[in-house]
């Protein structure tokens, strides 16, 4: 866990992490969100609607075996039970790393790894064809 953990606390000073359920929610209307995190022990009540969020707006949502005093030491702040990962490369990282503690997060990681390689070639593409007109 200490691996997915260290990716949030890069993420985090990257700004490419939304702390808290209105921050995640917001993310995931916006169509940022990447990924959205539950810590363990978050209310039924939050684990719920961060659910219906991530369905409604197609988001993977994992919940991962920490605490939310674990979850928030790991991103800088006291207490985090839901937050949203915005950068993709750092998500399927965080979801890869999440996945070799937890098998069944597996195909979900496998997913996310390839979306961010397409994200990734085609980001290389547009800049290869604007430095050619360039």
């Amino acid at each position: 866990m200490d691996k997915a953990l260290s990716v949030l606390s890069i993420a985090r000073k990257a700004g490419k992490l939304q702390p808290g359920e209105e921050a995640a929610t917001s993310a995931a209307r916006d169509k940022k969100a990447r990924l959205i995190l539950l810590a363990s022990d978050t209310a039924e009540n939050t684990a719920s609607k961060m659910t219906f969020i991530a369905e409604r707006f197609n988001c993977p949502i994992f919940t991962v075996a920490v605490t939310k005093e674990e979850l928030g030491a790991a991103v800088g702040i006291s207490r985090c039970a839901v937050l949203a990962v915005t950068d993709m490369g750092l998500a399927a990282l965080t979801a890869e790393r999440l996945a070799a503690k937890d098998s069944k997060l597996g195909p979900a990681a496998q997913e996310m790894r390839a979306k961010a390689d397409k994200m990734d070639r085609r980001k290389k593409q547009t800049a290869k064809s604007k430095k050619k007109r360039g």
